[in-house]
Parts: C-alpha cells; sequence; structure tokens
C-alpha cells in the first residue's frame, strides 16, 4: 500500500485539494508558533495538539480529493479521520487548560479521548463507520454508515460544552485582559465549528466541503489571541509551577506518609533518577539514606529544620557534597500534611573552599617559617664565625680543633637549613633581570642530563615565540634543577622528562590547591615527568615543608617547599597535574615583560633558542 501511496501517478493536483493544503499548513505553523511563544505551558501543548489534528485531517482530504485510484481513496479517508475523531476531545482539553481545570475535569478529558478511541477503531475494523465512498466533481468523499450518528452526537456536545466552559468563565473574571481573550477564544472558536458543514457530502448533500474556509478563519483568529493576549494566564499557581519547574535547587515534597509527591527537575538531575521513580514512592526507597528517619521526625516536632551539610551517592554512584533545609506545612487541625525539603549542591563549592584553605595554610606555613629562619640565622652566624675565631687560636693537631670544626660544619648545616626555609617563605634577597627562558633551558641542558642520569631521556620542546620574563636567573635554575633531581628520585626505573615553554593569556582567576592563577599573559615552563604519578592527596600537600612522598621513600625535607617559594618570590605560581598513564607535570607560570627595555644586566642572550 505504501507503493501506492507515494506513486505520483496516482494523483492529480486540483484546486479543490490546493486549499486545503495551504490551510493545513498555516494551522500548523500556528501549533508550533503558540508552542514556542509558551514555552511548552500545558495550555500551548492541547492547543499545539489541536492543531495537529486539524491539520491531519485537512492534509488527508486534499490527497482524498486529488486521488485518482478508488482504493486508495478509501485509505486517504481513514487517514483523514484519524484527525477528525478526535478534532471535539482536543477541544476540550484545550477549554479545560485555558480555564484551568483539567485536573478538577480529568475523567472527562479522558472519557472523551476514550471515546475517541474507540471510533476510530470502529473505521479501521469495519465498514459502519466509512461504508463506502462518494465520487464528486471535487473528487472522493467519504460515505458515512450507521456509526455516525452516536459520533456527531458526542462531537457536537463535546464542542458546545467547551463553549459552555468559555462561557462561564467569561463571566466569572472581571480583569479586561482575561475578558479579552476568553471573548477572542470564543469567536475563534465558534467560527471554526462552522467547518462542520463538511460533514452534509457524507450523507449525500452534494455540498463543496468548504469547511477549511472557518479554520483559515480561526487561524487568523488565533493568531491574533495568542500575540496579543497569550493564551496562558499568569496566575500565582501558573507562576509557583514555573518556579518549582525552572529552580536551580533540587526540591521533594513529602506527604504525611513519607511518600513523594513532587520532584522537580532538579531533584531528577540531581539524584540520577527519573520522575517516575521518584514521585509515588516512599522516599526511603529510592534515595536510601538522603533523608533519616529522624531528621523528618525532628522536623514533625518543631516545625522547622536548620540547614545541615551530608555527602550522599546518587544513583550514578558520583559522590555529592548537599545542604539540605526542610519545612512542614500542617492542615488546620494541626496534624503534618506536606514535608518540603530543599537540597542544593554544594560539592564545587566545596572543592573551591578546600583549594583556598589549602593556599592559606601554605601561605601561613610561609610566614612562620620565614620567622623562625631570619632568628635561626643570626644565631648559625655567630655560631660560624666564633668557630671561625677559635680555629685560628688552636693547635692544628689538637683534639679541640676538631670539636670546633664539627660546631662550624653543624653551623654551615644549619645556615642552609635556613636558606631552605627563606626560600619557602619568599623572604630571600632576590636580583631579577629580564631573561629569555628558552635560552636558560638549553643552557641547562648539560646539567640536567646529569642531574636525571643515563637512565632517563631528557627531552625540550621551545616556544620560539616565547615572550620575555623578569626573574632572579640563580633562582629559576635552582628551581629547575630541584624539579629535574625529584622527578629522578621518582622514577628509578627510568623514564622521560620533558621540558617545555609557551605563552598563554589567562581571562579569568584560576583556583587550585597552591594559589590563584591570573588573569594577564605568562610565560609557561613546563617539567612532566613520564613516570611519576601521585595521587590527589600528595598533589595537594607536595609543597609543605617537610611533606614525605612516600612512593618513592625520599627523606621528608624542603626542597619542593624551596620551589614553591622560589617561584612564589619570582612573582609567578606553580600548578601540578598528575593522571595515570601520563605522569606529573608542574606547570610554572611567570608573568611576561609588556614592553621589553634591553639592559646591561639581561642575564641571558637577547635571542630566543631554538629547541
Amino acid at each position: 500500500m505504501l507503493t501506492e501511496v507515494l506513486n505520483p501517478a496516482n494523483y492529480a493536483v486540483t484546486p479543490h485539494s490546493a486549499g486545503p493544503w495551504v490551510v493545513a499548513i498555516l494551522i500548523a505553523i500556528l501549533g508550533i508558533a503558540a508552542l514556542v511563544r509558551e514555552r511548552g505551558s500545558k495550555v500551548s501543548l492541547a492547543f499545539c495538539a489541536l492543531t495537529m489534528s486539524v491539520a491531519i485531517w485537512l492534509l488527508s482530504a486534499g490527497a482524498l480529493y486529488s486521488t485518482l485510484d478508488e482504493p486508495l481513496a478509501l485509505w486517504w479517508a481513514k487517514v483523514e479521520h484519524l484527525g477528525v475523531v478526535v478534532i471535539p476531545s482536543l477541544v476540550l482539553l484545550f477549554t479545560l487548560a485555558i480555564v484551568q481545570r483539567v485536573h478538577e475535569l480529568r475523567a472527562i478529558a479522558w472519557g472523551s479521548l476514550a471515546l475517541s478511541g474507540l471510533f476510530y477503531s470502529s473505521i479501521l475494523a469495519s465498514d459502519r463507520f466509512i461504508a463506502g465512498l462518494y465520487h464528486y466533481p471535487w473528487g472522493y468523499y467519504a460515505r458515512y454508515g450507521p456509526l455516525t450518528l452516536p459520533f456527531l452526537v458526542c462531537f457536537f456536545s463535546v464542542l458546545f460544552g467547551s463553549l459552555r466552559l468559555l462561557q462561564v468563565q467569561l463571566i466569572r473574571v472581571t480583569r479586561g485582559t482575561q475578558q479579552r481573550r476568553l471573548k477572542a477564544l470564543l469567536v475563534a472558536l465558534a467560527v471554526a465549528y462552522l467547518g462542520a458543514i463538511d460533514y452534509l457530502p457524507a450523507y449525500g448533500i452534494q455540498v463543496y466541503p468548504f469547511g477549511y474556509v472557518p479554520v483559515l478563519g480561526f487561524v487568523v483568529l488565533m493568531f491574533r489571541a495568542v500575540w496579543r493576549y497569550r493564551l496562558q494566564e499568569i496566575t500565582p499557581a501558573f507562576a509557583a509551577d514555573q518556579i518549582i519547574y525552572t529552580m536551580a535547587d533540587a526540591l521533594l515534597v513529602l506527604d504525611s506518609e513519607r511518600v513523594v509527591r513532587v520532584a522537580n527537575q532538579a531533584a531528577t538531575q540531581l539524584f540520577g533518577y527519573a520522575k517516575t521513580e521518584l514521585v509515588g514512592k516512599p522516599v526511603s526507597t529510592t534515595l536510601g539514606s538522603f533523608l533519616e528517619q529522624e531528621k523528618i521526625d525532628a522536623l514533625e516536632a518543631t516545625g522547622v529544620m536548620r540547614a545541615y551539610e551530608m555527602h550522599y551517592r546518587n544513583k550514578e554512584g558520583k559522590v555529592l557534597s548537599l545542604d539540605i533545609t526542610g519545612s512542614l506545612t500542617r492542615d488546620p487541625a494541626g496534624s503534618p500534611m506536606a514535608f518540603v525539603f530543599i537540597t542544593r549542591d554544594i560539592t564545587e563549592r566545596k572543592r573551591l573552599e578546600e583549594k583556598a584553605l589549602q593556599a592559606q595554610k601554605l601561605e601561613a606555613l610561609g610566614k612562620l617559617a620565614g620567622e623562625i629562619a631570619h632568628d635561626f640565622e643570626t644565631i648559625f652566624t655567630i655560631l660560624s664565625r666564633l668557630s671561625l675565631v677559635l680555629s685560628s687560636g688552636l693547635d692544628q693537631n689538637g683534639r679541640v680543633l676538631g670539636k670546633v670544626e664539627e660546631i662550624k660544619k653543624a653551623a654551615d648545616k644549619g645556615m642552609e637549613l635556613t636558606r631552605k626555609l627563606l626560600a619557602f617563605s619568599s623572604s630571600q634577597r632576590i636580583k631579577p633581570t629580564v631573561l629569555d627562558l628558552n635560552a636558560l633551558v638549553t643552557n641547562l641542558r648539560g646539567v640536567l642530563e646529569w642531574v636525571v642520569g643515563k637512565d632517563i631521556d631528557l627531552a625540550t620542546r621551545l616556544d620560539p615565540t616565547l615572550g620575555w620574563v623578569r626573574v632572579d636567573l640563580g633562582q629559576v635554575e635552582q628551581v629547575i634543577i630541584k624539579l629535574a633531581a625529584n622527578a629522578r628520585d621518582a622514577m628509578p626505573h627510568g623514564g622521560k622528562v620533558t621540558l617545555q615553554t609557551s605563552n598563554v593569556q589567562v581571562s579569568a582567576i584560576s583556583h587550585h590547591p597552591h594559589g590563584l592563577i591570573g588573569p594577564g599573559k605568562f610565560a609557561i615552563l613546563a617539567m612532566s615527568a613520564s613516570g611519576w604519578v601521585m595521587d590527589e592527596e600528595v598533589r595537594i600537600h607536595l609543597f609543605e615543608p617537610f611533606f614525605k612522598i612516600k612512593e618513592y621513600g625520599g627523606a621528608p625535607g624542603l626542597e619542593l617547599a624551596m620551589v614553591y617559594g622560589l617561584v612564589k618570590q619570582n612573582g609567578g605560581q606553580i600548578a601540578v597535574e598528575s593522571q595515570p598513564g601520563l605522569g606529573t607535570t608542574f606547570l610554572i607560570y611567570l608573568p611576561l615583560v609588556e614592553h621589553l627595555i634591553p639592559t646591561a644586566d639581561s642575564a641571558v642572550s637577547h635571542h630566543h633558542s631554538a629547541a
């Protein structure tokens, strides 16, 4: 049959078929436009369904008039009536949505739709509805049987009942806009009902079925009504529905039996359950420990619940940090009627707070280390100088001289420790110069190859367009060497260390566990170690003084803490990324020099080095 339907040879387009087609397209466009304008409200959904059913009727009628083959014409007549039999039910549903009585009269609406389904079943299963075809000058037309009489009774009863509902609502309302909208809808529907003249040819009365003309009038009138008054009245109930649907926080409303009665879209997204899985089910069945019985009982007893935070694993297995508040609504007798819970996902906020706390911790440690180091520097300097004085006045072969030299070694070791603490606390004196990081890395290559050893490959990828930076040459060299040494210790079985440079512009502040980056223009010096992988706990605490990295058994010390302090002292920032299979990358951000003025103290050649 499909082949026959799609065969152009079975059709002859005439002016009689063109009219219904044009109106069908216009009314379909009207329905879609109203749906978009009203943003999918219940009224616009009902109106769109109504316009689609009318479009099916008229498109099929046009095809019926142009069909040359009688069996194919009968097929089109049955398709046409798929739209016809549901028109009264959808008019009723649209009217109930307009007067906001869908819930109240839902039984009548569902009954009407069920009756439409029965009528269409009779069309498909027997010839008691469509008994055959007439052939009129304009083309084939359905010939009605005995079942059409009860259908027409239902058809006109529902249509006039819908008009009556609108009329009653018009009498009740007092606001001018509401009255004008209802009047416009009444007029438009009354004009559309004139299309019922198309039933006359189905009983052998040879009257051209110009029902599409009143429908065209309906299109024009409804277009004007929709664009001037809108379909949906903004009532408190409508506003509440829209707020619940669009609110960012998850909303759950439980009845007195702890069964979920309302769950908004945010709740389904947060918990990972479909709305049908939440609504109508006890909250403990679906969401488990999300709302403990003790919390609900406490809310019932006091009427309020202070906001509290908890960790919850949703259906997808993701652990979330949630902030929950609750309230209670009671009936006139004072009994609990509804428990309202609003839940906010604060996982990202908690993560940022933890990062900020870690950065503050490092800053506080730096200040403390700096204060201690300054005091110890004075003590060790005195010890070192006194030991020199003592040693110069002692016999070179004396036992006392050996003890004095041990004192000097201890003092020197203490001085080295204080220098590391000062570096971590960014308290060292620096001599910044404008330099080229590419040249610096190239000049250090021989040293770095010796540091990492023969079991580790060293590679460089240097950006020839890299900008200039103003930093302390010696300190940046220390940073690179110490990172390379730590990479070597982390890869006892060999691997690859890669140094890479690039320019980057950070447009917004970026949070990471060791501080804030941006905004601004930076030169990035990245050092990657292929075989060095660390977990999140290690990554967060990596730059703390005396933090021990258990993976490669290094003694706790200040090497990486010094790296952190030296980078900070030169106005930069350092971030760490680590992923299994990719290794660990240290990203050093150094501010670019906006306007380069060559000076005599520039520490590195002004010519960029190639990788």
